[in-house]
């Protein structure tokens, strides 16, 4: 049972030990994973929609498919008004707090090969000085990214597909 775990531990982490030598393999990656450069395409720059009130997220991109009341409850305790804008079936969403876009989501849009190139296809030029919260295969969560951005938050699948994407405007609303 113990080996087993240690196997099982071991292929997690990406690397197969073969018990009988020692040997450590690395394990191979799936055709599936490798991404073509084919797929990668602009999405749209989501910088433009930083703050803008609803009346100028109208002019940018037309009326929305349906607008949501709602409470927010902050993280700082706080509770406001807020309105959701939804485009694209929901797939595309403008959180509004104080008349003000505070938060675009993007869900299963886009794919990319590389962090510049996830940066590039939503129009993000980073800032030398971001912070970079997450970095991995799955997350990247980078802050004050841009000018406009404080909070950039993809979420892929693994194998570059972008299933969800937080743009923040104004963070003091989520800390």
């Amino acid at each position: 049972m113990g080996s087993l775990c240690v196997s099982v531990a071991c292929l997690v982490a990406g690397i197969i030990v073969n018990s009988q030598n020692s040997q450590i393999v690395a394990a191979e990656q799936p055709e599936q994973q490798k991404l073509s450069k084919q797929e990668s395409k602009f999405v749209m720059d989501v910088t433009q929609f930083s703050l803008k009130t609803p009346s100028e997220l109208t002019k940018l991109i037309g009326e929305s498919e349906s607008v949501n009341e709602w409470e927010f409850s902050s993280p700082n305790g706080n509770k406001y008004k807020a309105k959701t804008y939804s485009y694209e079936n929901g797939n595309k969403e403008f959180l509004v707090i104080d008349n003000k876009v505070v938060r675009l989501t993007l869900n299963e849009t886009g794919f990319y090969t590389s962090t510049r190139e996830a940066l590039e296809i939503f129009g993000v030029k980073p800032n030398p000085e971001f912070i970079a919260k997450v970095d991995n295969d799955l997350t990247m969560r980078y802050l004050n990214i841009s000018e406009g951005v404080d909070e950039f938050w993809l979420i892929s699948d693994g194998k570059g597909k972008v299933t969800t994407l937080k743009v923040t405007y104004d963070k003091s609303y989520f800390e």
